[in-house]
């Protein structure tokens, strides 16, 4: 059966042994009865954290959040951004913005979506 302990590759499930080579890929060997349930694949990715990488894990997908390019509060936490959604964060969706895959909250994506509405007031004043 899968460990959800860990980053887990293996998907399968049955009785008996763990198939050859899938041990390092989460396959765990019980000996009870009915123990060897299906788990959801774990993955792990990293999302921005402040300055910092945060290396997550999840069985529901590579989420990050971050504040919202409007965003002039002083939650820490959503200014930092991080792993998970916001709603599984426990933050408010209308500063809060989710996205899916690794690092997608970076600085980078803050800063076009700063840039958009600065280059547009340059633009109308020239």
């Amino acid at each position: 059966s899968p460990d959800n302990t860990k980053v887990v590759e293996f998907e399968g499930y049955g009785c008996g042994p763990c198939p050859d080579g899938t041990a390092a890929k989460g396959c765990v060997e019980c000996d009870a009865d009915d123990c060897n349930a299906w788990s959801a694949k774990t993955v792990a990715y990293q999302c921005h954290e402040g300055e910092a990488k945060a290396n997550c894990t999840s069985n529901s997908g590579m989420n990050c959040f971050s504040a919202r390019s409007n965003y002039t509060g002083n939650d820490e936490k959503l200014k930092s951004g991080g792993c998970g959604t916001c709603v599984e964060n426990k933050l408010n969706t209308t500063e809060c913005l989710d996205c899916k895959g690794d690092l997608c909250n970076g600085a980078g994506r803050m800063a076009v979506s700063f840039l958009a509405p600065l280059l547009a007031v340059a633009y109308w004043f020239s």
